[in-house]
């Protein structure tokens, strides 16, 4: 509908492009938190809103929550191309971390403990590969059974917080030290012009023609 939506530590907020205005549920409706970690504009219209205490979503005037996903901290969400919504929270003390959501029906997974703390970052390929960034390297979720590669010296204080795919097909991985390409099932770093440097990498974002942005710590955007 053209409206922008955004994200704050103090709520919902609604820009038209001349004034930004707090959005405010129907009064018998509400959200987990006014803390807004992630948006997510799905195909089909419906907001969804990840806050600091759980998941929602906002389509034809109703606020529907998941329960299942639970009272965590939402770090991603994603869309997929056959329209399931990825959701991954952050939670130290439930292991269930990442969620799908397809036709209202809500499955978690990591149960066991395999995903760590949380699914920091979530990415889609060309392939239709699935990618879930945890603390200390990434899983292939799907197609098939899921599969882990660990990142060698990751620092699992900052984690695995964005992926995206290089021209060659071969996932990116942003990490502590750098970006790293996983070839063959083996990461190398991934090279960059100019002289060798060393920087801590938060966000990817691949342009549509194909320049990569990198945000970082500390360094700037490069």
């Amino acid at each position: 509908d053209g409206y922008l939506w955004l994200g704050t530590e103090y709520g919902l907020v609604r820009f038209d492009g001349v004034q930004a205005v707090p959005w405010q549920p129907p009064s018998n409706q509400h959200l987990p938190s006014n803390e807004i970690d992630r948006l997510l504009a799905g195909r089909d219209g419906t907001l969804w809103i990840g806050t600091s205490k759980g998941l929602v979503s906002w389509k034809d005037g109703k606020v529907t929550a998941y329960p299942e996903v639970g009272e965590y901290k939402v770090v991603t969400l994603l869309e997929d191309r056959d329209g399931a919504v990825w959701v991954g929270v952050l939670s130290f003390f439930s292991p269930a971390n990442l969620c799908a959501i397809r036709n209202g029906r809500v499955q978690c997974s990591g149960q066991e403990g395999r995903l760590g703390v949380g699914v920091l970052s979530l990415y889609e390929d060309s392939k239709g590969n699935l990618w879930a960034g945890v603390q200390d390297g990434v899983w292939r979720w799907k197609p098939g059974p899921p599969q882990f590669y660990s990142v060698p010296n990751q620092d699992p204080n900052f984690g695995i917080g964005a992926l995206a795919e290089g021209d060659d097909g071969a996932p990116l991985i942003a990490t502590d030290r750098g970006i790293r390409r996983l070839v063959d099932g083996k990461f190398e770093p991934f090279p960059l012009p100019g002289p060798a440097r060393q920087f801590n990498a938060r966000f990817l974002l691949r342009d549509r023609d194909g320049g990569l942005w990198i945000g970082t710590v500390g360094e700037g955007l490069i």
